[in-house]
């Protein structure tokens, strides 16, 4: 077991706002998280490795779903969603004559890599060194339990007020069907909602989650947090620590954005400066990051991570935080293995890229 203290814990919200490929959860957001939590209690969160659970518990996913601006703008500090959505959870695994003990993120991102965190240090649920998916993800079918087959129910669902609902649909393994239903509710609890649900064994992680991913986090976030206190080049102190390369390094001259459905749809553009001064860029998002392009041409597309950073703080940016003329260096980063188990890697984003109008191949890291 590890306590993660606050530098930890804002280490990986940073990291996660990067590898988050541009959702999650914003990066102001998450640190919102922390700093309103920390104003009355000791940030220390039980953080234990996968081979750490005991053999007879399970662990939960704890998550904020919506809209990442209808999140900025509502000023939640989010313990009533992650709290509510949690016990009720515990409730329902007690009903399946399983011990839920343990809590985990449903994705990397400054706020939903935070939220079991608080989870955990409300409720003394030690908070599980994996993730699912190593990138954040626009819906509960884009995710390695659903394109490995593992069961997305029963979830719970709460809002800011402590209403709940909890979603049993009759096919467990109907991922799409629960997203539907999911979102449905999204939009009724305005767009900002917790959730909480994937009940899961350490068994399942090992074979087909994202083991040591807050481990990785923790070490990227905190090179990321030193390389911007000490003014250097982030793009190459993270390669030092992880994967990467660049994609470019643009002024952003152009945002486009639609909230619709739950989700934010959005186009930005990028004149590139620098070495890539008369070039011309673009990033497709639902959420998330889709497609990069230059010209007309795919250069990178999920599930590799498109991620992008302020050039002039060095500060990791979710597509909730863009605006029109700032420097954006835009780093590309491969997805997990757990994205290529299988073919439904690639094909379970197909509807989410159909609805950006792409319609390539995949263009991998």
């Amino acid at each position: 077991m590890r306590i993660l203290n606050e530098r930890d814990a804002k280490a990986i919200i940073y990291a996660t706002a990067l590898m988050g490929a541009g959702g999650g959860g914003s990066l102001a957001h998450g640190l919102y998280y922390l700093n309103t939590y920390a104003e009355k209690h000791e940030i220390a969160v039980k953080m234990i490795s996968v081979d750490e659970m005991e053999d007879d518990t399970f662990a939960g996913v704890l998550a904020g779903m919506g809209s990442p601006v209808k999140f900025r703008e509502s000023g939640t500090d989010f313990l009533v969603e992650s709290v509510t959505a949690y016990e009720g959870l515990k409730e329902k695994a007690a009903f399946m004559n399983r011990r839920l003990t343990n809590v985990f993120p449903i994705e990397y991102g400054a706020g939903n890599s935070f939220v079991p965190m608080l989870t955990s240090m409300e409720c003394d649920a030690p908070f599980v060194d994996v993730d699912p998916c190593g990138r954040a993800v626009p819906a509960l079918n884009t995710t390695p339990f659903a394109i490995n087959g593992l069961a997305t129910a029963p979830c719970v669902m709460s809002n800011g007020k402590g209403d709940k609902v909890i979603a049993e649909p009759v096919d467990p393994y109907d991922a799409v069907g629960l997203e539907n239903l999911c979102r449905n509710v999204c939009v009724a609890f305005d767009m900002v909602m917790g959730i909480a649900g994937w009940i899961t064994s350490k068994e399942q992680m090992k074979k087909f989650l994202v083991p040591g991913a807050y481990t990785k986090a923790l070490q990227v976030g905190h090179i990321l947090l030193d390389a911007i206190e000490k003014n250097l080049d982030v793009s190459d102190e993270i390669s030092k620590t992880v994967e990467c390369r660049e994609l470019w390094r643009g002024k952003l001259t152009k945002h486009e954005l639609a909230v619709e459905k739950g989700f934010d749809f959005g186009r930005t553009y990028y004149e590139g400066i620098g070495e890539y001064v008369g070039r011309q860029f673009r990033i497709d998002y639902q959420n998330e990051n889709l497609v990069a392009y230059e010209g007309d041409e795919a250069l990178l597309t999920v599930p590799d991570l498109i991620c992008t950073l302020n050039l002039d703080t060095g500060c990791p940016l979710t597509n909730a935080e863009l605006e029109e003329g700032q420097n954006i260096l835009v780093l590309a980063m491969p997805a997990p293995n757990a994205w290529y188990m299988s073919e439904d890697g690639w094909n379970c984003w197909a509807p989410f890229l159909e609805t950006i109008g792409y319609k390539g191949e995949q263009v991998r890291y």
